[in-house]
């Protein structure tokens, strides 16, 4: 079967075992040509000398062709093989740099979506607690219509931070929270004591006195002049406290306001009432 590559493509000693019969040929002819030389005239002689050097240097320098040729595709391949292998290198450190970024990715994703569960959680929580802030808020408003003045009084830059229903979304849940405590505290400890004010009370003839205020909690109170001749007691009402006048009992609620003083000695003391 003939090779149908060019030569410079073909394996070195192939190529010598195909070029054999032509140098076999050629040493042939220099040696029939050496050995009849009396049987030629000189100059065919000669020339088939000059043709048989000629065929020798044209085999010589395609010996050295195919000798380069080999070198360098040896060469070549070498360097091929080495590429090949630096790429093989390459495309193992890529894939593994790939495995590793979607190991990351997946890893980020799970993050991302846990942290988006957790937004979602705390955002329906934060919807809970604004529903629920605002029922307290609602409240205690209509709470502080039924605190005795001196409390509300005192309670004002804390109520004044309460929005009205359905105004207060720009306010954060912390702040609208802590005026909440701030006045239920105050509410509980006013509760939990007898307090006692100087007020100016308008009488039912249409004149005011000014008279001292027992508040007993947030559910009562007694007030009397300081010569004991006009009292009367109070309860918190819907839009604010409701007084009645009471100048019969006007001596025992003074000698109360003293016991509370520290002017005269405890005692037992029956003061009028009327609770709701």
């Amino acid at each position: 079967m003939t090779n149908s590559l060019p030569p410079h493509r073909q394996h070195p000693l192939r190529v010598l075992m195909q070029t054999m019969p032509f140098v076999c040929g050629c040493l042939l002819l220099i040696a029939a040509s050496t050995a009849v030389p009396q049987l030629q005239e000189p100059g065919e002689q000669s020339e088939k000398l000059a043709t048989t050097r000629n065929t020798m240097d044209q085999w010589v320098e395609t010996r050295r062709l195919i000798s380069t040729t080999a070198n360098e595709w040896e060469e070549g391949r070498q360097l091929l093989e080495d590429r090949i292998a630096m790429l093989d290198r390459d495309i193992l450190a890529i894939t593994e740099r790939a495995e590793e970024a979607d190991e990351k990715i997946s890893e980020t994703k799970l993050q991302l979506d846990t942290l988006r569960q957790q937004r979602d959680d705390l955002k329906e929580a934060s919807e809970s607690l604004f529903a629920l802030i605002e029922g307290f808020e609602a409240r205690t408003l209509a709470l502080l219509k039924r605190l005795p003045e001196p409390l509300a009084q005192r309670l004002k830059p804390l109520s004044q931070g309460i929005p009205e229903p359905g105004t207060g979304e720009e306010l954060g849940l912390a702040r609208r929270f802590q005026n909440i405590i701030g006045i239920l505290d105050a509410v509980n400890k006013f509760h939990r004591e007898v307090n006692s004010s100087s007020e100016i009370r308008e009488l039912a003839d249409g004149t005011s006195a000014e008279v001292t205020v027992l508040y007993l909690g947030i559910s009562l109170a007694y007030y009397a002049s300081a010569d004991g001749t006009i009292g009367g007691y109070g309860i918190p009402g819907e839009e604010g406290w409701v007084w009645q006048e009471a100048n019969a009992e006007a001596p025992s609620i003074a000698q109360a306001v003293a016991i509370y003083a520290n002017e005269q000695p405890a005692a037992f003391i029956p003061l009028p009432a009327k609770l709701d």
